[in-house]
């Protein structure tokens, strides 16, 4: 891999230092290639790549390159990190997506209407990628139900009322019984029971960091061995999981807070060629084509066009 300024810099920095990293790459940039290129030079012992999802993580296992045997390195998504982190607790555990739906049923008891125990089931996996309190505050149940649409289809005030009891009951049991859990429960049950991990990182590679969400840095937190470090790579620009917790501009500013984080540029794109980069400078100035990039091309269409289906290329 041939490398240009900023990756030189990136590379410097994590190879001669013990300092966390927040790499700002912008779309196309190549970041996953470059955490691969970081794990190359670390000095540290241990690490921990955690990736946003099962193909990412897929990805970089796939381009690991061979390690000496004084080195560990990991690769998990945020979930499976929880997984590993409760099976380390409770060996039996198992995953069930149907758990949510039976502990709101439970909870809410019989006769309580489909539309209030969908309404509850919801909830309760909307707040607990949100939060890890031990007690669900009622209150914050209604008002993230409220801004997320859950009571949409309630037909009064009483039924919300029956959806947000319900999920805080649901949610206190969830802490009691966890010999099945769902889905939402590997990265929420390990918090909100201040699990230990089997092990710390010395640097933890963290991708996508503009889609992580509270819970999620929480296990980044929890997983940094004592003196360890961050590498985080990301890009605010693309963050398109707020539905579901992610406060990317909140995560950077974490990450200075709690590591002293430095921020780096990644800003050249090898995806796209000079007239797509140009049209993209309008909304994100700092966007550069590489030096061997294409003229490209940009076209253009009304709105009333497109409604239309006139679209021919």
């Amino acid at each position: 891999m041939i490398h240009i300024e900023e990756q030189t810099a990136i590379l410097k920095l994590a190879r001669d230092s013990n300092e966390s990293i927040i790499v700002e790459a912008l779309a196309g940039s190549g970041k996953t290639t470059l955490l691969i290129e970081c794990l190359k030079v670390l000095k540290q012992p241990t690490a921990l790549v955690l990736a946003f999802n099962k193909r990412i993580a897929d990805e970089m296992q796939r381009k690991l390159p061979p390690m000496p045997r004084h080195r560990v390195v990991h690769v998990k998504t945020l979930h499976a990190a929880g997984y590993w982190l409760l099976r380390h607790h409770h060996p039996g555990v198992t995953l069930n997506k149907e758990v949510t739906e039976h502990r709101v049923r439970s909870a809410a008891g019989p006769g309580t209407p489909l539309r209030v125990l969908g309404a509850a089931t919801k909830l309760l996996r909307l707040v607990k990628d949100f939060q890890h309190e031990r007690v669900l505050d009622l209150d914050y149940a209604f008002h993230l139900g409220t801004d997320f649409g859950v009571f949409d289809k309630l037909q009064n005030g009483h039924e919300t009322q029956q959806a947000v009891e319900a999920t805080a009951k649901a949610y206190t049991a969830s802490q009691d019984v966890i010999e099945a859990i769902d889905y939402c429960d590997q990265g929420w049950l390990p918090l909100v029971l201040d699990m230990d991990p089997p092990s710390r990182y010395k640097v933890v590679l963290l991708d996508e960091f503009q889609d992580v969400g509270k819970n999620q840095f929480a296990m980044v937190q929890r997983l940094v061995a004592p003196g360890g470090r961050v590498l985080a790579a990301g890009d605010v620009f693309q963050e398109i999981y707020g539905w579901r917790g992610a406060v990317g501009s909140d995560i950077r500013e974490q990450l200075q807070a709690s590591f002293n984080a430095k921020s780096l540029p990644l800003t050249t794109t090898w995806r796209c060629d000079r007239e797509i980069v140009d049209e993209a400078n309008k909304i994100v100035p700092e966007l550069k084509a590489r030096c061997d990039a294409g003229p490209g091309a940009v076209h253009s269409i009304d709105e009333n066009e497109f409604l239309d289906g006139g679209v021919t290329h």
